[in-house]
């Protein structure tokens, strides 16, 4: 009878795989990659790795001709990961004579390969030949990531720029546009660090880049008509949505006018504060991650809490007609919100003086490196 039949070798199976041979697998690729780091540089190593083709990447070729004193042990090590790919390929094969040898080799072996790559992340200096520290690692790596996602991008760019039918063009549009999106992400995680903004001239050029990568998502899926007047495309975590607002706030507003009844009105006005609650909270939101990575863009958010105002100023003309009693504390929270994140004008916080409290707003946070 085939293993596969037997129902507690299936579990046996997975289990091997997901805490043992997978593990072992991925503790000796990134043993790989911190000899590869400490022998030639911590950015040098992940350039040299990403010029290499996909599949030398997954055997870990095409690197070992730029060390110079740890190229045995590297070798070694590349070497053990080409046998834990043998054995796991062995492993999934499962013939039924040799199930029990080969399980007990990939468990053993894998435990074993384990335990020689923690022993090897013992044996390295806390710097990198080119003066990374170690605990800057995690700056330097999201500065990594960033490219990695720009360079996704701007793939994806192309592939869409070379499309020549418009099914293709709008397939392509939508992966340029999540591509956009891990870009800001990344982009942004990068600039949470201050040692990044030291050369202000590129920090200034690569907020503009995605700022302009989100702006041509927008239009051009405008223009294919994937997306509705007042719609998004690109869920931004920097750029203001004014135009969905302004459509959302409108059909409220709408609605507002439509209504027949006392009870009605109170109901749709309640609405359209809603409406201006959640454009301000995520305003809120996206004016504190601006701060955060430096973004110099005051005006468009001086324009966004303008519209925010005029709004409120609105409800409360209709609040005089139609008497809701939920109008007035709301103004007083949304407020109090603005004023938390820096965004109430000046000559707006005598309006709720008890509610606007010294040195509670949200200032910006940045890592320590």
């Amino acid at each position: 009878m085939s293993w596969i039949h037997i129902q507690w070798t299936d579990w046996y199976l997975w289990l091997l795989l997901a805490l043992f041979e997978i593990p072992a697998i991925v503790a000796n690729r990134c043993t790989l990659r911190a000899i590869h780091r400490h022998e030639v540089g911590y950015t040098t190593a992940f350039h040299l790795y990403r010029k290499q083709p996909k599949w030398k990447r997954f055997f870990y070729c095409g690197v070992k001709q730029n060390l110079q004193h740890r190229r045995v042990i590297f070798t070694l090590f590349q070497w053990k990961l080409w046998l834990l790919y043998v054995v796991l390929v062995f492993t999934l094969l499962g013939y039924q004579e040799q199930l029990d040898t080969v399980s007990s080799v990939a468990l053993f072996g894998s435990v074993g390969s384990i335990g020689l790559d923690i022993l090897m992340s013992q044996c390295f200096d806390p710097t990198y030949p080119d003066g990374t520290k170690e605990e800057d690692t995690d700056a330097v790596d999201a500065g990594l990531d960033y490219i990695k996602a720009k360079e996704a991008y701007e793939q994806a760019r192309r592939a869409w720029l070379e499309a020549d039918t418009p099914q293709g063009k709008k397939k392509r549009l939508k992966k340029l546009a999540s591509k956009a999106e891990w870009m800001e992400l990344e982009m942004m995680d990068c600039y949470h660090y201050r040692m990044f903004r030291k050369d202000k001239e590129k920090h200034k050029q690569d907020i503009q880049f995605v700022r302009n990568a989100i702006e041509e998502v927008e239009r051009e899926s405008r223009k294919l008509e994937l997306i509705t007047e007042g719609k998004t495309m690109v869920n931004s975590e920097l750029m203001p949505d004014v135009r969905t607002f302004q459509q959302e706030y409108a059909e409220a507003k709408q609605k507002l006018m439509q209504a027949d009844t006392p009870k009605k009105k109170r109901e749709k006005l309640e609405w359209l504060a809603d409406a201006v609650n959640d454009f301000a909270n995520r305003l809120g939101e996206q004016y504190v991650e601006n701060q955060n990575i430096g973004s110099d863009n005051q005006e468009e958010f001086d324009e966004a809490v303008a519209l925010v105002m005029q709004s409120v100023d609105e409800i409360e003309a209709f609040q005089k007609e139609i008497q809701s009693p939920a109008i007035e504390p709301w103004v007083a929270d949304l407020y109090d919100a603005m004023h938390a994140n820096g965004l109430l004008p000046k000559e707006r916080e005598n309006r709720f003086p008890e509610r606007m409290r010294e040195g509670e707003i949200h200032r910006i946070y940045e890592y320590d490196s």
